[in-house]
């Protein structure tokens, strides 16, 4: 299991989440011991309209790899999942 992190998500000043779209990433092993994973984002509804985006990396072990595949799959998972007629989502 990774370390717990505080549930404390950056939000603008009306206390909305703020977000940064994935634009793509690449995903290979790294000294056989762990995995690069690099994700291409960008900031801003600007950056989309220029196409200027960032790209951040990180290293992950192979038991980090696996615990946030399934945590992507399980919350991917349940968005997926119809709802009952005239339920919305939130």
């Amino acid at each position: 299991m990774g370390k717990e992190m505080s549930h404390s998500i950056k939000t603008d000043g009306k206390g909305n989440a703020l977000s940064s779209p994935v634009l793509g990433y690449t995903l290979f092993p790294l000294a056989k011991t762990f995995f690069l994973l690099a994700m291409e984002y960008v900031e801003s509804p600007e950056e989309l309209d220029t196409g200027a985006s960032k790209q951040i990396q990180f290293a992950l072990t192979p038991e980090q790899a696996l615990e946030l595949a399934g945590a992507l799959k399980i919350q991917a998972t349940q968005m997926l999942e119809p709802l009952p007629p005239g339920t919305p989502r939130q």
